[in-house]
């Protein structure tokens, strides 16, 4: 029981980091553009 609780906090540690780990590369691909813009195109706009 006391193993499945922690199991579950783990997870949700994990998916914490796993969204602001995206959010720092996110930060760090504006930055870049910023800095070249014509160096990073951004497939997605």
């Amino acid at each position: 029981m006391a193993l499945r609780k922690d199991d579950t906090q783990i997870r949700e540690a994990f998916h914490i980091f796993k969204k602001r780990r995206e959010k720092c590369v996110a930060e760090e691909q504006r930055t870049l553009r910023v800095k070249a813009p014509g160096a990073y195109l951004d497939p997605r706009d």
